[in-house]
């Protein structure tokens, strides 16, 4: 089984990481079928960076 390394970063990272997360719970409470894509879009884009993916990387990470 592979393993994952978790990245060390900084506190302000970890609270817009909170921030979106807790803005997908407060939509999916309000209503269970919310469009959250786009906050969603926003912790991948910050998981990408804190692991330095290149735009090639990404691509194959999503599929495309």
């Amino acid at each position: 089984m592979a393993t994952v390394p978790i990245p060390d970063f900084p506190p302000k990272v970890e609270q817009s990481l909170t921030k979106l997360v807790d803005g997908i719970l407060a939509a999916k409470k309000r209503d269970p079928v919310a469009d959250t894509s786009a906050l969603e879009r926003e912790i991948d884009a910050l998981v990408y960076r804190l692991y330095g993916l290149t735009a090639e990387e990404i691509k194959v990470v999503e599929g495309k």
